[in-house]
């Protein structure tokens, strides 16, 4: 018996090796989570403020703006007002009062521009028949806010 044992140890040690059961692998995990997209780009601001403002006499041609901060005119004087914007707008509008020693408003004036940076507003005013000799007040609204105030002389 001792043989045949054998023999079923040799026959089994023959026979081929069964093939291994498949093994079922798991698909990689979805990620629970769509990318997350690019940042929406910042909206453009729309905010204008006044740099400084100034009186002169006329507007230098070269540069477009008032050469000098001239605060004292005749009667027969035409008076320029400029307003310095900052900022940035597709459209800003720049309302000017003038207004006498009591703060009567003798006149109004409105300009419209884009801004873009550093931006020069200016008007120009006389009385048709003369400035009367005083103390007078400009103020400048930006889109409906006052922003700025200066006065100058009529002597």
């Amino acid at each position: 018996m001792p043989a045949l044992f054998s023999l079923s140890l040799l026959i089994a040690a023959c026979q081929p090796e069964a093939a291994p059961a498949p093994t079922v692998t798991e698909p990689a995990p979805v990620a629970d989570t769509a990318p997350t997209p690019a940042p929406a780009p910042a909206p453009v601001q729309s905010s204008v403020s006044a740099a400084f403002a100034v009186t002169g006499d006329h507007i230098n041609a070269g540069t477009g703006t008032l050469p000098a901060d001239i605060k004292e005119f005749a009667a027969g004087d035409s008076v320029y007002a400029q307003l310095m914007l900052d900022g940035h707008a597709a459209s800003s509008t720049v309302t000017l009062h003038w207004k006498d020693a009591t703060g009567a408003e003798i006149h109004t004036a409105e300009k419209a521009t884009a801004v873009a940076g550093l931006t020069p507003v200016i008007f120009d005013y006389r009385p048709d028949a003369g400035w009367t000799p005083g103390t007078y007040a400009l103020v400048f609204d930006i889109d409906g806010k006052p922003s700025w105030e200066l006065a100058f002389t009529i002597r």
